[in-house]
């Protein structure tokens, strides 16, 4: 693998990993499967739903304590992202309009 190719792959997944990391504010969104409502999951890591989308797939949610995003998972999240990516997603309902 060239160089070029090995630097352009390491920025590409740096900005990945980046993208995917929790909010500077301790938000989250939560993407989760279609038997199991967001903020069901969200409740059962101890966390609280800031806002949830008309379908109930994705939710963003505020840690309480350390190991949120651990707890989400186990919990049956799907994917655990930085929030910003999903004000793209769908509507939400629960925040200031």
């Amino acid at each position: 693998m060239s160089a070029g190719l090995l630097s352009f792959a390491a920025a590409a997944g740096a900005v990945a990993i980046l993208s995917l990391a929790p909010g500077a504010n301790g938000e989250v969104a939560v993407l989760a499967p279609a038997s199991t409502p967001a903020v069901e999951i969200v409740a059962a890591a101890g966390g609280a739903v800031a806002a949830v989308s008309p379908s109930g797939r994705v939710a963003i949610a505020v840690a309480t304590a350390d190991g949120f995003v651990g707890r989400l998972y186990r919990a049956g999240a799907l994917l655990v992202f930085n929030p910003a990516l999903a004000s793209g997603c769908e509507p939400q309902q629960g925040r200031d309009q």
